[in-house]
């Protein structure tokens, strides 16, 4: 959380008003975590493919766990996984995701071939020719950080 909260810092040094943490993975799952008590600034979170969910990765004040944090969570949220996820499954995302609190919050499942973390955002879309998921993540930076 040390490492968000300064990252956060240094860009709102460096001129950021608007911030959306993104993780990928087990930074997926942190960035979800950080999100619970997001530092000035920040305006939305986006998780790709966060696994190691029941994994505690914080201390007080935070929630132990992505699972524990996603009740806590108020924030705009995208989640995304792709279908058979070695690493984490389709059921565990959209139990994060439906335990969200979140007003405005997306949850897209990608296909199996899409990968996992951050090769997702390079994933095309099913019956969408020539889209990609990075599209979506653009709308949804633009959304929550305008």
């Amino acid at each position: 959380m040390a490492d968000i909260r300064g990252a956060v810092s240094r860009l709102r040094h460096d001129g950021a008003s608007t911030i959306a943490l993104v993780g990928a993975s087990q930074g997926g799952s942190e960035a979800l975590i950080a999100a619970t008590r997001p530092p000035p600034g920040v305006t939305g979170l986006i998780a790709l493919s966060a696994d190691e969910i029941t994994l505690p990765l914080a201390a007080r004040p935070y929630p132990r766990t992505a699972r524990g944090a996603a009740p806590r969570l108020r924030l705009p949220a995208l989640f995304a996984v792709a279908a058979g996820d070695q690493y984490v499954s389709v059921t565990d995302t959209r139990g994060l995701f439906g335990r969200a609190r979140s007003r405005i919050k997306r949850l897209v499942v990608l296909p199996a071939s899409s990968g996992h973390g951050w090769d997702l955002v390079s994933a095309v879309l099913p019956g969408a020719r020539h889209r990609s998921f990075a599209d979506i993540i653009r709308q949804f930076l633009a959304r929550v950080t305008s």
